[in-house]
């Protein structure tokens, strides 16, 4: 008959430093729900055979759960109670609870207690206590840490720990003085989350051992392990230490190896890994074996753990998925010694077990007897004896005269063969099987030696440990071939992986790139419209002051002063007293401008036009040099819109400067076609402008008029000696405004 894992899941409440939210949620007494922990939107459903919420008390758990399973203890099954999850989710507290609050353990230990005083067969405990660390299995129950325990196999396959030790108890106050101390020497440290986290797997078993009260009587072998396992822990979060790094490594790998089990178990592999941990051999019987088994599923509340969380009860919904088969484990009673009469009466020495023929010598005559399966006299002997093998056991038996003749049977250890004496080789109990007694020292007794020869024993002994070797090594390479499997697997994963993170780096960098070229393009855009716009409003105004200049063509000359005192701004149309020359500040200041100046600045605000006609010929040679510059400085900085702010600026104080006029038409086609400017050579007819510097050369004074005019020009240049090269020049009607000007 067949039982499932039957699972329990519990939720322990908040801790006071826990943010309190919705990630777990019981729904009912045997459901409940987490959050995804992808998509916040959506939860998970659970069902297992109980849930117990955050208020459940450690009685209400026990009475649910545990008790309705201690009964099939005393019937001779065995009970496996194991508590699963995340570090500093409450298994230790749930298995052994506190002084006030009792966990599982000490309930179960009560409860057995209980039932004993309760029933009239004969009942004992025994108690072991061991711990699993680091893959290495421990004595709990030994007052310090002693030697590494080996797991070992009996002969019928059952898994056990060698050298464990079981004490007989025979209270609960006996029991508790034992776990207390046992419990001490468990492996304990303070982590991030829990300041006693139990560092190894830890099992308590309970032998309970059931004898009826009358002769004869079976005795029933069941046990009880309570297994409180290590929690799964993540190294970033717990702020582990090299020690607990690897304590972690151990109990990490120990767990994944108990998933693996569950996984082969539910796809029903041809090979469970239970040999990958010393956990998962031990429970072996517990998982898929005759064990009925009970795991409570420990859960953590809390936004932080709710990967962990649905990761426990993924865990759980495998396993409930397992079936184990029960056995009852029956030791049948010890057989009584045997005996026989001395007065020849046939005795019967056993029963349920075929009996063997026996050949004796007589005291009278050393007439031989014997004594066969059938009770009745063989040929030859005077008298018959039963002889039942399975009374007697592994004892051996001999025959010695008495006084009446007939031979007595005693019992003695069964001695090795000897060499040339020989017994058939079918099995006790076989009819065909015969015992052969000789004689020794007369008529002193007989011997019955049952066996193989010495060289038919060695053979057998040499075929058995070839065969053990055989499958050792079988197994040894069956292993080997399944780690290799899995390394493989997990290389095979590996590499996916890193192919899934290289594609998915290579896809956050193509976006990153896109994102990236779709804001600049942005921003290009932006600073071509701002350009356009700010050119627009530049025209407007350039056309509003000549229309304002065509409408009023008898207004005021500008004033000099409202020119120099103009920001600098790109959007301002007047030039800025800063980029004045030397000569243009000297001009400024000149105290017969005085008069002038104040009657203009009361009047309206002149145009750059205006102001270049009352200039004199080296003064709007300086300010369009100047203004020239600033412009190219612009230009050089890729800000087109401000160079051609500069450029017609300076295009009134150079009005006949022909490359000027070619180099703002080219500077607009570029910004309005959204296109860089890329300065090209002027075209055919305009040889007479620097191409470069968009300056004049400066014509040579004509000879005929070297006079005030020739010191005036001398002491000008000398002034500004250093960017004369540079300055805009005149055609030969600009030299007759300038000699105009200067009468």
């Amino acid at each position: 008959m067949s039982a499932s894992v039957r699972i329990a899941c519990r939720v322990r409440p908040f801790i006071n430093s826990e943010a309190r939210d919705d990630s777990v949620e019981v729904l009912d007494n045997s459901s409940l729900s987490v959050v995804n922990p992808i998509d916040a939107g959506k939860r998970f459903r659970f069902n297992f055979t109980s849930v117990h919420g955050q208020d459940a008390t450690q009685e209400q758990v026990f009475e649910s759960d545990v008790r309705p399973l201690l009964a099939s203890v005393f019937t001779g099954h065995t009970l496996t109670i194991f508590a699963y999850g995340v570090t500093s989710s409450g298994k230790t507290h749930t298995m052994q609870g506190s002084a006030t609050q009792p966990g599982i353990i000490p309930r179960v230990m009560e409860a057995l207690f209980e039932r004993k005083a309760n029933t009239r067969a004969k009942v004992s405990f025994e108690l072991s206590y061991m711990e699993i660390y680091k893959d290495d299995v421990f004595d709990l129950m030994v007052a310090t840490r002693g030697t590494k325990l080996p797991v070992r196999e009996d002969g019928k396959g059952k898994v056990f720990v060698a050298n464990l030790t079981e004490t007989p108890i025979e209270s609960t106050d006996e029991f508790d003085t034992h776990f207390i101390g046992a419990c001490k020497g468990r492996s304990v440290a303070a982590t991030n989350f829990n300041r006693a986290s139990s560092r190894s797997h830890a099992i308590l078993g309970i032998k309970v051992s059931v004898t009826e009260n009358y002769p004869g009587a079976p005795t029933l072998t069941g046990k009880v392990n309570l297994v409180d396992l290590a929690g799964s822990e993540n190294n970033k979060m717990t702020g582990n230490d090299s020690i607990r790094m690897a304590e972690s490594a151990a109990i990490n790998k120990s767990l994944s190896v108990l998933g693996q089990v569950v996984h082969a178990l539910n796809q029903r592999a041809t090979r469970v890994p239970y040999r990958d941990s010393k956990l998962t051999r031990i429970l072996q019987d517990a998982l898929g074996g005759s064990s009925i088994s009970l795991l409570i599923c420990n859960i953590a509340p809390g936004a932080k753990f709710k990967q962990d969380t649905l990761n426990t009860l993924n865990f759980a919904s495998r396993t409930k998925e397992i079936e184990n088969r029960p056995t009852v484990n029956l030791q049948a009673a010890p057989a009584p010694a045997p005996s026989l009469s001395t007065s020849g009466s046939r005795r019967s020495l056993g029963i349920g077990r075929p009996r063997t023929s026996l050949t004796s010598s007589s005291s009278h005559g050393n007439l031989p007897i014997s004594v066969s399966t059938s009770g009745i006299p063989a040929p030859g002997g005077g008298h018959s004896r039963r002889l039942s093998m399975g009374a007697i056991g592994n004892r051996h038996v001999s025959a010695g005269p008495t006084s009446t003749g007939a031979g007595v049977i005693g019992t003695s250890r069964i001695q090795a063969p000897k060499q040339g004496r020989r017994a058939s080789s079918a099995g006790f109990g076989s009819q065909s099987r015969r015992a052969s007694i000789s004689s020794a020292n007369g008529n002193a007794g007989s011997e019955a030696v049952v066996g193989f020869t010495e060289e038919e024993m060695e053979a057998r002994i040499a075929s058995a440990v070839e065969a053990a070797l055989a499958k050792r090594e079988e197994e040894l390479r069956e292993k080997a071939r399944e780690e290799v499997r899995l390394l493989e697997e997990e290389r095979k994963r590996l590499e996916q992986e890193q192919i899934r993170r290289d594609e998915e780096l290579k896809r956050q960098e193509e976006e990153r790139k896109q994102r990236e070229e779709a804001k600049q393009k942005e921003e290009e855009e932006e600073r071509r419209r701002q350009e356009r716009e700010i050119l627009k409003q530049q025209e407007e105004e350039w056309q509003r002051r000549r229309a304002a200049e065509a409408e009023d063509p008898h207004s005021g000359p500008p004033s000099y002063t409202s020119v120099a005192a103009a920001s600098s701004q790109p959007g301002n149309m007047t030039m800025d007293v800063e980029m004045a020359t030397p000569s243009v500040r000297r001009f400024a200041n000149f105290s017969l401008l005085t008069p002038r100046v104040d009657i203009l600045d009361q009047s309206r605000e002149p145009t750059d036009a205006e102001i270049a006609t009352n200039m004199d010929y080296t003064t709007r040679k300086k300010v369009a040099k100047s203004l020239i510059k600033r412009a190219r400085t612009y230009q050089q900085q890729d800000d087109l819109a401000a160079a051609l702010q500069y450029y017609l600026k300076a295009q009134p104080y150079a009005a006949d400067n022909l490359k000027l006029q070619h180099r703002i038409d080219k500077i607009r086609e570029a910004i309005e076609s959204g296109r860089p400017f890329v300065p090209s050579p002027p075209p055919e007819g305009t040889s007479r402008y620097n191409c470069d510097s968009l300056a004049f050369r400066t014509l040579p004074t004509p000879s005929r008029k070297r006079g005030r005019m020739s010191a005036l020009h001398e002491m000008t240049n000398s002034a500004v000696e250093d960017e004369d090269a540079d300055m805009p020049d005149v055609d030969e009607m600009g030299m007759k405004r300038r000699r105009s000007l200067e009468s």
